[in-house]
């Protein structure tokens, strides 16, 4: 075992690391949940394993749903994702993101 191993034959470093990029995550999507809260329930999602990712609700009509991730684009900077591997709009653009959102859960009234 090397100085940078955990035990388990793990790089710390990359450990360390893999966790300070989960955080800005967090970061981005808990400041995205604030820019839409009100007509949509934006709840972040944190499982185990698996990427964290807000689970966005329309509030007006449940049915619509959606969950959002954020996370790098060809090397490029960090972008907002639908679960279906859309881009919605860079991280550093919260108020674009939530213009898109708001956009594809919007209720449209069928009179």
């Amino acid at each position: 075992m090397n100085r940078w191993e955990d035990g388990h034959g793990r790089d710390v470093r990359q450990s360390r690391e893999a966790s300070r990029a989960e955080a800005a995550r967090t970061d981005d999507l808990e400041k995205l949940a604030a820019e839409i809260a009100g007509a949509y329930e934006a709840r972040l999602v944190t499982p185990e394993g698996r990427r964290p990712h807000l689970r966005v609700t329309n509030r007006g009509a449940p049915i619509l749903r959606e969950h959002i991730y954020a996370g790098p684009a060809d090397g490029e900077a960090w972008w907002f994702w639908f679960g279906w591997a859309e881009r919605i709009a860079p991280v550093a653009d919260i108020a674009a993101a939530a213009r898109r959102i708001e956009q594809v859960l919007r209720a449209v009234e069928t009179r």
